[in-house]
C-alpha cells in the first residue's frame, strides 16, 4: 500500500470538505472547518495550506496548516 501526501489544489476543496462530513462528528466538523477555512486563508497569504493524503486515487486524509510568525521565526500551527 503506498499513500501519496501533497499539497491540495483548489478544485479539491469540495471533496475534503466530504470528506469532513463522512469521517468528523458535526462538533468536530464545525471546529475543523474553521481551521480548514483559516489555512485557505493563510495559503493565499503564502502563509500555510492543506496537505491531502491520497490513496489509489482518492482523498483519504487531509490536514491544514498555517504558518504564523512568533518572535521572528515562521512557524506552522495545524
Amino acid at each position: 500500500m503506498q499513500i501519496l501526501i501533497r499539497e491540495m489544489q483548489p478544485s479539491e476543496k469540495g471533496e475534503v470538505e466530504k470528506l469532513f462530513k463522512r469521517s468528523l462528528s458535526i462538533t468536530d466538523r464545525m471546529v475543523f472547518q474553521l481551521s480548514f477555512n483559516e489555512a485557505q486563508k493563510s495559503a493565499r497569504e503564502q502563509g500555510g495550506g492543506a496537505l491531502v493524503a491520497e490513496y489509489d486515487c482518492e482523498i483519504v486524509g487531509a490536514v491544514s496548516v498555517r504558518i504564523q510568525i512568533l518572535k521572528g521565526k515562521r512557524i506552522g500551527l495545524h
